[in-house]
């Protein structure tokens, strides 16, 4: 007899799935927002060993399963690093912008056209 509704789904392949997208859209937005890099990466690295967990628990150990959920590890550990180099960039550069840097005025001094010498 065959099962009504087709055939079950294998264990961890939505978190795999979930862990591909959350890590792809967190890279594709990562210039538009700030920090959702940082977030998605974290939730998509989670969402990865979940899935791969879950997989490897079940005994299936599906290959599309496992290689999507890597892909999302991986894009999750790119956002990682973007998130944090935009945290470090912002911390050691944007305040220089903001309150100027040691020894000189916050923005620079207006140019005074040079005179022109009379004949």
């Amino acid at each position: 007899m065959e099962q009504p509704y087709g055939p079950a789904m294998k264990p961890g392949y939505n978190l795999a799935l979930a862990s591909l997208i959350v890590g792809a859209v967190g890279l594709l937005l990562s210039c538009c927002i700030p920090g959702l890099p940082l977030i998605a990466g974290i939730v998509a690295i989670v969402l990865g060993v979940m899935g791969q967990s879950t997989d490897k628990r079940a005994g299936t150990e599906d290959s599309s399963t496992k290689t999507m959920a890597i892909i999302g590890i991986v894009l999750g550990a790119i956002g990682l690093m973007l998130g944090l180099v935009g945290i470090i960039y912002y911390v050691v550069f944007a305040r220089h912008f903001m309150h100027g840097m040691p020894g000189q005025p916050p923005f620079p001094a207006p140019r005074m056209p040079m005179p022109i010498p009379p004949r």
